[in-house]
């Protein structure tokens, strides 16, 4: 397997086609404040940690909650592929020193807490969508607006919402089983 291949299996394509939900694409700006509110609201005595308490901050429950809720709705499923992207954040390695989370502690804690990251995830892209609001495209004349009902708050669905949540979770484990068959 090429590396190119590698790195396509590591990321779920971001074709529109591909996703259910369409609103699936977020603003990273937006992204961040989304997380960070839908990890806010669980009561971190809930999540099961991966890691000893002493480990570094990094490594601690809620941090790798709103990590993989972060990953997940925006593309990135791999556990390899997240803890590589966590290495080369130079804020996480200034703040945390060496003890940044490595795959398998991602994988242990979305084993142990994939309810939850599924709560917060259905909770992030739920937002997303009922915030972005209707999108105009142009209509099959060429020049009059339609507005797209996908987009409207009224028409995000929670479930839609959680089902897409689910399908990202599982698409994280598929990628994740199919690194440990190569």
């Amino acid at each position: 397997m090429t590396n190119t291949e590698t790195t396509q299996l590591h990321q779920r394509p971001t074709d529109d086609r591909q996703l259910r939900l369409p609103g699936a694409r977020i603003e990273n700006t937006n992204l961040r404040d989304l997380v960070l509110a839908a990890v806010r609201q669980l009561d971190p005595r809930l999540l099961i940690p991966g890691t000893a308490a002493e480990a570094g901050i990094a490594c601690q429950p809620r941090v790798l909650l709103g990590l993989l809720t972060y990953c997940y709705a925006s593309g990135v499923f791999s556990s390899q592929e997240i803890e590589a992207r966590v290495r080369k954040d130079p804020i996480l390695i200034l703040l945390c020193g060496q003890e940044l989370p490595d795959w398998h502690l991602i994988r242990r804690f979305r084993r142990y807490n994939r309810d939850l990251i599924q709560h917060c995830l259905e909770v992030t892209l739920y937002r997303a969508n009922a915030a972005s609001g209707p999108r105009a495209s142009v209509g099959p004349e060429g020049n009059d607006p339609v507005v797209s009902a996908a987009r409207s708050s009224d028409a995000v669905d929670r479930g839609q919402c959680g089902e897409d949540a689910g399908e990202r979770i599982r698409w994280a484990i598929n990628l994740d089983h199919m690194f440990l068959d190569e």
